[in-house]
């Protein structure tokens, strides 16, 4: 039985309040861990807060940060020095507010041009690269695959290989059930070749549009179970076929479209409930 406590907002469901107005959004509709971002506009990863200030609204509303996401463009070695840097930053961060992990994304900007196992090759020497750090900070890296045709890193087994390689104890895997559909890892595969031990968070969103693959944006994703329309990502099998399996992580809500995101703030605490309800069933 999945218990409640595991569900966390990404802050991209609702973007537009600030990280303390989300703080209290979270707790509201009754959970304890967020995860918060880098890349939102007119925005930095504490909205020019003060460490202090936020862990004051944490521990009000007895919330955690479980993740900043993300460390872009990790795999792409031109820019070791630049990522290591922005890596200590955050890490930084994450120290003050005591969160526990960066998200890594890997390019997403078609890497036709080199071969997968260059581009692996580069990947397992980066993260050997970043992995003193986050052991140096007792951080954890987790690493999210991407499934556009575009990306670097579209696999979960791919990623598994990596981390195996890099010798590092210190990453994980986002599940993400978006990505998954998207790229080239079966059901089958989840089921028989996933290291549950390397998963570290899921990602939830749906779509209930019939749209090809090739066609889908970040823009498509909904929450899951709140419009009575199929879900071509089939996320929940998705997340019950990890359960079943012994996958025991926390699942973050990661819903992009601005049919959520611009909800009233009642409207998406509803919806939200009525997602955790249907992933629960």
């Amino acid at each position: 039985m999945m218990d409640r406590k595991r569900f966390a907002l990404n802050r991209i469901i609702y973007p537009y309040i600030s990280l303390p107005d989300f703080i209290r959004l979270a707790s509201e509709i009754g959970l304890q861990k967020i995860e918060i971002r880098n890349d939102l506009p007119e925005k930095d990863v504490l909205d020019s807060y003060s460490p202090d200030e936020i862990m004051g609204i944490l521990e009000e509303r007895k919330v955690e940060i479980i993740t900043i996401n993300a460390l872009q463009n990790f795999n792409v070695p031109e820019i070791l020095t630049d990522n290591l840097n922005e890596l200590k930053t955050l890490i930084k961060t994450a120290n003050k507010i005591k969160c526990r992990a960066i998200v890594f994304c890997p390019s997403n900007n078609s890497p036709e041009i080199q071969k997968e196992q260059e581009i692996n090759r580069a990947a397992i020497e980066t993260l050997k690269g970043f992995s003193h750090v986050l052991e140096d900070n007792n951080i954890m890296g987790y690493i999210e695959p991407l499934g556009f045709s575009t990306s670097s890193l579209r696999s979960i087994l791919t990623a598994q290989k990596l981390i195996r390689e890099s010798g590092s104890t210190n990453y994980r895997i986002v599940h993400d059930t978006f990505h998954f559909y998207l790229g080239p890892d079966t059901m089958n595969d989840l089921l028989t070749m996933y290291d549950r031990s390397l998963i570290g968070l899921l990602h939830v969103s749906a779509v209930d549009e019939q749209i090809p693959k090739e066609n889908l944006t970040d823009n498509h994703r909904i929450l899951p179970g709140t419009n009575g329309t199929r879900d071509i990502l089939e996320t929940k099998e998705q997340v019950k076929a990890l359960i079943d399996t012994g996958c025991a992580e926390d699942i973050s809500f990661e819903p992009f479209s601005d049919r959520v995101q611009k909800m009233n703030a009642e409207d998406l605490k509803t919806h939200v409930k009525r997602s955790m309800d249907y992933l629960l069933q």
